[in-house]
């Protein structure tokens, strides 16, 4: 029997087959793509051919992947630079067996009838490779009329009034799976997930988001930059929980390559993880969003966001290949590509189904111009109204909150204010939920990666922590205060270095800090003077006033705190003295202390987190610690002035909780004879021989156990509200001093005013 092959893309060609098995026509029926045929024909490469020009030309993973997209179609040679170098190259891959083409592609069409679905005759490639067969293009008819087009004033009601519609289909009988959502748009994407759950169906889409955002990739990549081993890596993720753990590690030894030098197999991955995403939940019987046309008949297609640059594409000659090189190789252009563009989506349109067009003039981050293809199509526009049942609680007061802006602040009375007047409660207007809650960010399989400044972010106010590590929202790029500190702590951390020469390391931040503005440059003799004297204190007290001392710097700690859950810190130096006790140090170019007393409200947890993650670690578990400082570089005060008797000036002593033992005291600082210390602040004796501020500078060892303890506690119940997405805003305040004071977000956030949650002594609020 005469065999039948359909050219169709895999979304038309996988609902084509079914109709066409029902129908009986043809029982020998061969599907195939445009890529396929381009793959029989000009050939195929793997992962091989990329890695083997990686290395032959030393480029990177997509200039690879360029050359090889255009090279199998150079099978004839030019004058053109360009064109010569793609044509030895295809030859080159050839004699390297890296590009496999089909030498039975002729008799692929023999005795056969060819359909083609959803390609267009100005494809030049998919023309070239039907040469001399007669091949029929299956077109819908076109139509005077392919319906209306709603517009909307923003996206938020584009969406929403879909969604309802959408509904109204579904109580009138029609099946949930006959309902698509032909959709590529992110952010429309985004608000069907905002809004669907509240009208009561499910919505499959087409896949999730891309496996290098996931915290998996990001684990991986981390710990491969610092190990440059995939087997280290590779046990080290299998560690945590993670659904797709297995497919993950099998993606990595299938494109691990020993031809490969770190650089580039780092890119190889970076480059694969950006092109896989992560496979999306199907449900039985939901609605299915499409990013590409399907041959379906008598099914309901709703278009949002019909705007111009998606409605049509815009191609541009911009590629690799200019327009002319194209036309020389026999490849389309972009015109050729837009027309064939418009071809397809066209005969999509025309289908004998139900489309819903919509558009609107902006998103919150966008304006949009309508597409020409409304007059093209001869779609009759049309202003949304209000409609006749509202089928979401969501979507009424979304409605009736924008119509009671309008009747608060201009006494406006909109056909939305009389709809809901009598079933949305008006009262809950000036009663909003500042629990940010409508977010699933993450949930209890989802890997997160915390540090001290993450989570001290979370505890100043959740929505801060929200805005800034979900979103990333940030705008925060750095300023003078902030490369002072990282030059400080770029100089400290090569000074314990045997061959450490102050001046060379100096002029080398500065110079790995580059630029610096002439403000800037003016400041840095007086901050180059304050580094040198810290540096000089910090080198005196180690070389000859501790016992028998060795020091670590920028120490990376990372635990485990639950599954799925891992905590890294940097400690800017650890000393080790006598082989048994431990002391922390940590930089700082600014005006801070800690404050143990509020460590409950999650403030001062820099210190108790290092601990913590001492005490849990391997190596360092067995060590006692004996203090924990802080060490400031700059002088803050004016009243602080060196006296005679002092080895280093008061505002560089370490200044933190040191353990109540006056013969670990003496071991840290042998100064500390006579009573007094030279290197730590505010520890003395009384005349009994005791210390005469216990509780402030001056620890029980249990005290310090405790600090540690609620360091844990805080932690978890850090993780545990971020896994549940609880992102309320409620900035704290200590002493009229707020999260709020020096937050990116101000402009952005909706906090009402005098809404703190206050810690410690507060004087009477203020409010506008």
């Amino acid at each position: 029997m005469k065999k039948l092959i359909i050219i169709a893309p895999y979304s038309i060609s996988k609902t084509l087959l079914f109709l066409k098995r029902k129908d009986n026509v043809f029982s020998n029926i061969k599907t195939i793509s445009r890529e396929e045929l381009l793959n029989h024909k000009y050939g195929h490469y793997s992962s091989n051919a990329i890695v083997f020009l990686m290395n032959e030309r030393n480029i990177n993973y997509e200039s690879a992947r360029v050359l090889l997209k255009y090279a199998r179609f150079a099978i004839k040679d030019s004058k053109k630079e360009k064109l010569h170098d793609l044509f030895l190259l295809r030859n080159e891959l050839i004699e390297n067996k890296l590009l496999i083409i089909n030498p039975y592609f002729d008799n692929l069409f023999n005795n056969a009838d060819i359909e083609i679905y959803g390609y267009s005759k100005h494809d030049k490639e998919l023309m070239s490779c039907l040469e001399g067969y007669n091949p029929c293009f299956i077109k819908n008819e076109a139509t005077n009329s392919c319906g209306n087009i709603e517009k909307f004033t923003c996206l938020d009601d584009e969406v929403l009034y879909m969604l309802n519609n959408i509904t109204e289909l579904i109580d009138q009988g029609i099946p949930a799976n006959d309902i698509y959502i032909f959709t590529s748009d992110e952010l429309v994407t985004y608000y069907i997930r905002k809004y669907s759950e509240s009208f009561g169906y499910k919505i499959n889409v087409p896949s999730e988001a891309k496996l290098f955002e996931t915290g998996l990739v990001k684990e991986f990549l981390i710990k491969y930059k610092e190990t440059k081993n995939i087997e280290e890596c590779i046990e080290y993720i299998s560690k945590f929980y993670d659904p797709y753990i297995d497919s993950f590690v099998s993606l990595i030894k299938e494109n691990t390559f020993k031809e490969l030098d770190f650089e580039k197999q780092l890119d190889f991955f970076i480059n694969i993880f950006k092109s896989k995403s992560k496979q999306a939940i199907k449900y039985e019987t939901a609605i299915t969003i499409i990013n590409s046309p399907i041959y379906k008949k008598g099914v309901h297609i709703f278009v949002p966001c019909f705007v111009q640059g998606q409605y049509p594409i815009i191609y541009k000659d911009n590629e690799y290949l200019s327009d002319e090189c194209l036309n020389e190789m026999g490849l389309s252009t972009s015109l050729e590509k837009g027309n064939s563009y418009l071809d397809c989506m066209f005969d999509f349109f025309y289908g004998n189904n139900s489309f819903y067009f919509s558009c609107s003039n902006h998103s919150f981050n966008q304006i949009y111009y309508e597409s020409p293809w409304i007059k093209d199509l001869n779609l009759k526009e049309i202003k949304s109204v209000i409609p006749n049942n509202v089928y979401s609680i969501s979507m009424a007061e979304y409605l009736f909150g924008k119509s009671l802006d309008l009747y608060n602040n201009y006494n406006e009375v909109t056909p939305y204010y009389l709809s809901f007047l009598d079933i949305v409660n008006s009262e809950e207007y000036g009663n909003y939920d500042y629990r940010y809650s409508l977010v699933e960010a993450y949930d209890h399989s989802t890997f997160l990666n915390h540090s001290y400044t993450s989570i001290k972010s979370y505890y100043q106010c959740p929505f801060m922590y929200y805005l800034d590590k979900i979103i990333g929202l940030d705008p925060f790029e750095g300023n003078f205060a902030v490369k002072k500190g990282k030059l400080a702590h770029f100089v400290l951390e090569k000074a314990f270095n045997e061959d450490f020469n102050f001046e060379n390391v100096f002029l080398a931040g500065i110079k790995s800090l580059a630029p610096w503005s002439e403000k800037e440059i003016m400041y840095i003799p007086k901050f180059r003077q304050q580094v040198n004297e810290a540096v000089n204190a910090a080198l005196l007290h180690f070389n000859t006033y501790m016992s028998n001392p060795k020091v670590e710097v920028e120490k990376e700690l990372t635990l485990s705190i639950r599954k799925n859950s891992i905590l890294k810190g940097f400690i800017d130096k650890l000393i080790i003295v006598d082989n048994k006790y431990l002391v922390v140090v940590d930089y700082k170019t600014g005006d801070e202390k800690f404050d143990f007393e509020n460590l409950k409200e999650g403030y001062s947890m820099q210190l108790p987190t290092y601990a913590y993650l001492l005490n849990n670690n391997e190596k360092y578990k067995d060590y006692e610690i004996v203090g924990l400082y802080i060490n400031s570089i700059v002088n803050n005060s004016l009243k602080k002035i060196t006296k005679d008797d002092e080895l280093i000036s008061p505002h560089l002593k370490l200044n933190g909780v040191t353990l109540d033992e006056v013969s670990i005291i003496e071991k840290i600082d042998t100064t500390f004879v006579d009573g007094n210390s030279k290197f730590i602040a505010g520890i003395k004796k009384n005349q009994d021989g005791g210390f005469s501020n216990k509780g402030s500078k001056i620890i029980y060892k249990e005290k310090l156990n405790e600090f540690i303890n609620l360091c844990h506690g805080l932690y978890l119940e850090a993780d545990m509200k971020i896994r549940s997405n609880d992102f309320e805003i409620m900035p704290k305040r200590k002493n009229k001093e707020s999260a709020c004071k020096y937050c990116s977000f101000s402009d952005i956030c909706f906090k009402p005013a005098g809404l703190y949650k206050d810690i410690g002594e507060t004087e009477e609020d203020d409010y506008e």
